[in-house]
């Protein structure tokens, strides 16, 4: 069993045990208060003829009140001599127990075995006679029994059906996992048809040098994402972010200024690049991973933007002694404070149409993954600045 099938039984076994404690002490204290109770209406009522002396008759007399119970199953006068003792009565149950001495108390209780009970007492007129009796209720007993093995059925029936039940929603999750990986197989597969169809187009139709290339360099970068889509959907056992990383050595300066020409060819150059003091950009991180998050993230700032006649957005690179800082600033709407907590850490869009969120929240684990941060900055109507911090590597080929 699992660490949680193993904590719903040892919870459920600790139950069981505690429940059965409990009846076991509500049914005991039944059976002695019960039998107390009738021992002392026998005192009370015999209590003229006790206090004569004449204990033959007192017990004789309520033989038939005494064994009329469910409760008292013996009863046996006694009198106690120096050496030894005389059985006067008995009837019932034999009591056999050692020991002849009078309680302090009026009546001594002591546990003889499993809801069995004997009630001492000596008389006050002669405390050499001693009256015993037996007390055990048998339906009582059983009655405890079958409830115990009732409550052992129910809590072992209730352990089946929260195992069984959390092992249907691990299969239906499992389920549910196939259908998204083999979406994200077809895909994967399926949008290789139409970027060989491009790269045709491409070849034949008469566009800049600059077109051409950025159009072949962005058909790379899908089949790249193809790729990647297909070999993380191999196995359903290796799905991390860990399992894929192919981290080297990289000059950050050239990926933005790619992104950024291939940006402003579409969208008349609303970007500006800030490379002040970029000089030695180099981290450790995988291309098309960076590419990914960058061009995901210009495109958080283009939805944030639409609509001004101002906008403006920036991708800036400073670098530090130990760290390479990439930032994308924009003048958009801005996030409100209550949702900016929450980016990153769950897929949630924010002002887009058909946003998912699952862009912001690939970027937090995957930078998270290659020892970076990844934090947002924003005020309504004024703007948003994103922020990855990566480790600075000391050159193309650190030794």
């Amino acid at each position: 069993m699992n660490t949680l099938e193993n904590k719903i039984a040892k919870i459920l076994i600790l139950a069981f045990v505690i429940l059965s404690v409990f009846i076991y002490f509500v049914f005991s204290s039944y059976v002695k208060s019960t039998s107390l109770a009738i021992i002392n209406g026998w005192l009370d009522s015999e209590a003229t003829a006790l206090q004569q002396g004449n204990f033959l008759s007192a017990v004789t007399k309520s033989q038939r009140i005494m064994l009329s119970s469910n409760f008292i199953q013996g009863v046996s006068l006694v009198k106690i001599l120096p050496k030894g003792k005389i059985d006067l009565i008995q009837f019932g149950q034999n009591i056999v127990e050692e020991g002849y001495e009078c309680p302090e108390e009026k009546i001594a209780i002591k546990t003889l075995s499993f809801f069995s009970y004997k009630f001492t007492h000596c008389f006050e007129a002669d405390s050499s006679y001693q009256i015993r009796f037996y007390s055990k209720n048998t339906g009582l007993r059983w009655f405890f029994i079958f409830s115990i093995l009732t409550i052992s059925f129910s809590l072992g029936g209730l352990i089946f059906v929260i195992l069984n039940v959390h092992k249907k929603e691990i299969a239906v999750k499992i389920s549910m996992m196939q259908s998204f990986l083999d979406i994200a197989r077809q895909v994967a597969h399926d949008i290789r048809s139409p970027l060989s169809s491009i790269n045709i187009a491409v070849s034949t139709v008469s566009s800049s040098v600059q077109e051409a290339k950025l159009i072949n360099e962005a058909s790379r970068r899908i089949n790249e994402i193809a790729e990647d889509l297909l070999q993380k959907t191999k196995s359903l056992n290796n799905i991390s972010l860990d399992s894929f990383k192919k981290e080297s050595v990289l000059d950050v300066v050239p990926l933005a200024l790619q992104i950024v020409e291939e940006k402003n060819l579409r969208l008349n150059s609303i970007f500006k690049i800030d490379l002040l003091d970029s000089e030695g950009c180099f981290v450790a991180a995988e291309r098309k991973e960076l590419l990914r998050i960058f061009s995901n993230l210009i495109n958080n700032s283009l939805d944030a933007v639409k609509g001004r006649c101002d906008s403006e957005i920036i991708f800036a690179i400073r670098v530090h002694d130990t760290k390479v800082q990439i930032m994308v600033i924009d003048n958009g709407l801005g996030i409100p404070e209550h949702v900016l907590s929450q980016l990153g850490t769950t897929a949630l869009s924010y002002n887009k149409e058909n946003g998912s969120g699952l862009g912001l929240s690939h970027a937090q684990k995957y930078i998270s993954s290659i020892s970076g941060t990844l934090s947002i900055q924003s005020k309504v109507d004024r703007g948003t600045i994103v922020t990855l911090t990566l480790p600075k590597i000391s050159s193309l080929n650190p030794s």
